[in-house]
């Protein structure tokens, strides 16, 4: 099984419609599930583990302080339930995706929706799990928060400084969002017929939209 993913993922970076293709023909979806629920699930615990050590520590200091910030870390862990996303948000994207399909003239049977769905998540979950890794050894745990561990966006280059509604923005535009969009289209396109440019669209624009209107709204706020 672990060799068989490691083949998907390698097909979905290097040649997404072939592999897409050879998915819908036998569309199984349960490993492609699981697999981001785990990543999510090791992500979010490892601050949790950076934060009980650094507690630890300043227990053994006698600094009540570092406790107290350590019962809010674990509470933040309750809070963001991000490592259930996965099993929740695959399904419901591809329930989403029946009637856009039928509103283009197209149509696809649900289990290939859903296969292509998780699929297209692989690779941008493996990335931003290796990339969240990277920032966690960097960083000082205490300095450690959810957006810096997704530091692959177009807000590096326009400042919160420069223009507050620009930063949200250029926020939203980040890598490894915009290669699920890339790979969800290719496997839309595999599972309906229809032209990849025209699944694109009909998902990007959208979200685009959506995500633009959002992070300029929160700019005025």
């Amino acid at each position: 099984m672990i060799r068989r993913m490691f083949d998907r993922i390698t097909g979905l970076t290097l040649h997404p419609a072939a592999t897409f293709a050879e998915i819908v023909r036998a569309p199984r979806f349960l490993e492609a599930c699981l697999l981001p629920t785990l990543l999510s699930t090791v992500l979010f615990a490892l601050p949790m583990l950076f934060a009980a050590h650094r507690a630890g520590m300043v227990r053994l200091l006698g600094n009540a302080q570092g406790l107290e910030d350590f019962v809010d870390a674990i509470a933040l862990l309750f809070q963001i339930l991000v490592i259930l996303t996965p099993l929740i948000a695959i399904p419901l994207t591809a329930v989403c995706l029946i009637p856009m399909l039928r509103a283009m003239r197209g149509a696809a049977p649900f289990r290939p929706l859903l296969a292509v769905t998780a699929y297209a998540t692989l690779p941008p979950a493996v990335g931003i799990f290796v990339t969240a890794f990277v920032v966690m050894l960097l960083r000082a745990p205490a300095n450690l928060t959810l957006e810096s561990l997704d530091p692959l966006n177009l807000g590096l280059i326009i400042p919160a400084t420069f223009s507050a509604a620009l930063h949200n923005i250029a926020s939203t535009i980040e890598l490894f969002s915009a290669w699920s969009v890339v790979l969800l289209s290719h496997g839309v396109a595999a599972a309906s017929g229809l032209s990849f440019w025209r699944i694109f669209l009909a998902i990007s624009v959208p979200l685009i939209l959506f995500a633009w209107t959002l992070a300029a709204l929160a700019a005025m706020l």
